[in-house]
């Protein structure tokens, strides 16, 4: 890893844009790119999927698409594409697939397509060929709601609901509770009970659950605390199942419904029996409980009052089986490239980072060596490994990424530098702090040091390079990598 010369860099005639519209039509038809509503296709001939993530057969042999919300912009999320040489101006994107016209190209993913859901789908009424509120026709199956066919359903089929109507059976039944009604809380809480009420058992290791909110501006560390999971069976008897919380997050839009998740998975070999019930309690904290908070009432996944909820989704094998997932805020975002910024080169998720100096990173902070200190949260494999070195930023300095000039979403790993900092440390991006910040507020959490993946923040290359820097006045921070995604 270079030194650079100085503490500071001058901006010179670099044009420091930050959060720009996304590229418009790729070439297709205006009238095609007004809906902001994406799921992974298979290219032209390969298997597809239907809307509510049935299978429909192509005109020849491929890959299965990703089922609608199956793939985002999380730490272990994405398609692995070649990383960019170390230099600016080297490698290239790839060549795009060909798409069918009602499909758009995802130019930087091997082999894809991206299909849209009507705006209608997401506008709260049953309009449309929708079946009933948002679902069914072209739109996410329905959940408990009103169907002509089996195609209109998610999980169940359509069976006779009244002396006029027919309603998508429910496999799977989800309610909530929340903890905590007020609007703006430091910590957010909540309950959830599924319930099967199928024929046939699942697996717990096959199952997922998100619940969608809102972080914009909330003071990083966030974390995952008081959380349980037990499973109550028919029998009446209860255990407790072991769960894995994992915090997501995604680029916010223009109005967002959300920009991050919180997706609890389960690591037994378990199975949740007919009439078996799972019970889940959660908690979510900001990173600065006592000035930092969430608002509650802007985030997707919440209700006011307790009962069942189709605003958080359940899925099976990455098959949505319950619930309305949000309006995507964003097409979906192809891994790129990524640095472990003072360690060696790694596979972290599937996707290879770069050491230092193969990615030619300078920068005018010092390399710190944090060895196996236990972070928070806890953190293991590859990961793990490249957390265990990082480069320290004081006021004022930067470190600088090489990357071919285009658009990115930037994920930053930053870790507490002392363990002990009264306020929060802010970062910038190419000269200009992202307007979404909340900040990062290094702190001990027992024995602990914090560390969280900050972002995704939209920035333009426009110099042969991405820098990170920190906002003159801030406590110093720590990077320990540094991953850049096509916003596709």
């Amino acid at each position: 890893m270079s030194v650079r010369a100085g503490q500071t860099r001058s901006r010179g005639s670099r044009a420091a844009r930050l959060w720009l519209p996304l590229a418009v039509c790729l070439g297709l038809a205006s009238s095609q790119c007004t809906f902001p509503e994406y799921e992974l296709r298979g290219g032209v001939g390969s298997a597809g999927m239907n809307a509510h993530g049935g299978s429909s057969a192509g005109a020849g042999s491929g890959s299965g698409a990703v089922p609608l919300g199956g793939v985002g912009t999380g730490a272990a999320a994405g398609t692995s594409t070649q990383p960019l040489a170390g230099a600016a101006g080297e490698g290239g994107n790839l060549p795009g697939p060909e798409c069918a016209p009602e499909q758009w190209p995802r130019l930087r993913c091997p082999d894809t397509c991206l299909r849209r859901l009507p705006s209608h789908c997401y506008d709260g009424e049953a309009t449309g060929d929708e079946t009933a509120v948002d679902c069914g026709g072209s739109c996410q199956g329905c959940t408990n709601a009103r169907c002509e066919s089996d195609a209109d359903c998610l999980s169940g089929p359509c069976v006779a609901g009244g002396p006029d109507a027919k309603t998508c059976s429910a496999a799977l039944v989800l309610s909530y509770t929340p903890q905590e009604g007020a609007s703006s809380v430091a910590t957010a809480s909540w309950s959830i009970t599924l319930t099967n009420q199928d024929a046939r058992a699942y697996s717990f290791k096959d199952l997922k659950l998100r619940y969608y909110f809102e972080r914009s501006g909330v003071t990083e560390p966030l974390s995952t605390g008081g959380t349980q999971s037990t499973v109550q069976l028919g029998s009446g008897e209860s255990r407790a199942v072991a769960g894995t919380w994992t915090i997501v997050r995604e680029e916010g839009g223009a109005e967002p419904a959300y920009d991050a998740y919180v997706e609890v998975g389960f690591t037994e070999g378990g199975q949740l029996f007919p009439g078996d019930r799972l019970e889940l309690h959660q908690q979510l904290t900001s990173g600065d409980p006592g000035r930092s908070h969430f608002d509650q009432r802007a985030n997707y996944s919440f209700l006011p009052e307790p009962g069942p909820s189709l605003r958080i989704t359940v899925f099976e094998k990455d098959r949505l089986v319950w619930g309305l997932a949000p309006r995507p805020n964003h097409p979906r975002a192809c891994f790129a490239r990524a640095v472990n910024v003072n360690g060696p080169a790694l596979t972290v998720s599937g996707n290879d980072w770069q050491s230092a100096a193969q990615a030619r990173v300078t920068t005018s902070g010092s390399g710190v060596n944090q060895g196996t200190t236990t972070l928070s949260p806890a953190v293991a494999g590859a990961l793990a490994k490249a957390l265990e070195t990082s480069t320290r930023l004081q006021d004022g300095q930067e470190l600088a990424l090489p990357a071919q000039n285009d658009t990115y979403l930037v994920y930053l790993y930053a870790i507490s530098p002392t363990g002990g900092e009264a306020s929060p440390s802010y970062f910038t991006l190419q000269g200009e702090e992202p307007p979404s910040s909340g900040g990062f507020l290094g702190q001990a959490v027992g024995a602990a040091q914090a560390w969280a993946k900050l972002g995704p923040y939209r920035v333009d290359a426009t110099d042969g390079e991405v820098v990170v820097g920190l906002r003159a006045g801030s406590p110093a921070m720590s990077i320990a990598a540094v991953e850049l995604w096509y916003p596709e």
